[in-house]
């Protein structure tokens, strides 16, 4: 019995035909930590992980107002850096859409 699970681990572990380890099927809902596709997916990947966890950035909901009102406050507080209006309007319609309130 012992034999025959030391054999079975060392199988799993340099792996068998036709197995994959875990890493080389992450789906692909984890790229962009998970963000939805969508405009706008990038620029929040890379501007809002920077600085913090992207958990904080899905679990808000807040209107597109609420959203500009928080990156005016990052941008004027917190060292984010001015971005261009339209990369800023890309960026709301993103979070609002994915991560707005239920009406909007």
């Amino acid at each position: 019995m012992a034999r025959s699970c030391a054999g079975l681990l060392l199988a799993l572990a340099v792996g068998l035909p036709g197995t994959t380890l875990a890493q080389d099927t992450a789906p692909a809902a984890q790229e962009f930590g998970g963000l939805p596709p969508g405009e706008g997916r990038e620029e929040v990947y890379g501007l809002c992980s920077a600085c913090h966890s992207l958990m904080i950035v899905k679990q808000q909901r807040l209107s597109k107002k609420a959203w500009q009102d928080t990156l005016k406050w990052m941008t004027e507080t917190q060292g984010m850096p001015q971005l261009p209006p339209e990369t800023l309007e890309r960026i709301t319609n993103y979070l609002a859409e994915h991560y707005g309130t239920d009406g909007e």
